[in-house]
């Protein structure tokens, strides 16, 4: 049987990621509420994000930096635009991107992202180094919201990440 660790590592892995996941997606959306799908689908890229958390660990030290090698390394994207924005009352960072593993781009969703587990990888995995105290100078949790999705009809699928204090 092949290992968690050795799929993670494989082409494979995007294979199973279309086989598997359009089951997925379609057994969501028809047996649940949208918020509840939306949060189901969000936690399965979080559990993913530990999976993945536990073979490689960034040595980059900024939000940015991570949102980029994680988009390299794990989704295999390409023309990665990360944007920044630190104001007095928030510190968010957005990524944006055009080849999302996830998305069809000749298959429109309206309600649901499709690209909604890659978020909760994102997301997971920067909260799990928030929390290991990798960042530099930065503590708390992210939050992170679908802003486009090629599933969407947008060009480009972007999320954005809003640091938060722990409560």
């Amino acid at each position: 049987m092949i290992s968690r660790k050795e799929i993670l590592h494989e082409k494979a892995a995007t294979y199973l990621l279309e086989m598997i996941y359009v089951e997925i997606f379609a057994h969501v959306k028809q047996n649940m509420p949208v918020k509840e799908a939306e949060d189901k689908l969000l936690t399965l890229g979080r559990h993913v994000s530990e999976s993945f958390y536990d073979i490689f660990k960034s040595k980059k030290k900024t939000i940015p930096a991570v949102l980029k090698e994680l988009g390299s390394n794990f989704g295999g994207l390409k023309k990665i635009k990360i944007t920044e924005n630190i104001t007095a009352f928030e510190k968010s960072f957005s990524i944006s991107f055009d080849n999302c593993p996830f998305c069809i781009p000749e298959v429109s969703i309206d309600d649901i992202p499709y690209c909604i587990p890659l978020l909760g990888v994102f997301e997971g995995y920067i909260n799990q180094m928030l929390k290991d105290g990798f960042l530099k100078n930065m503590h708390g949790r992210v939050q992170g919201n679908v802003i486009k999705s090629i599933s969407g009809g947008h060009e480009r699928c972007e999320y954005i990440f809003r640091l938060k204090e722990d409560e």
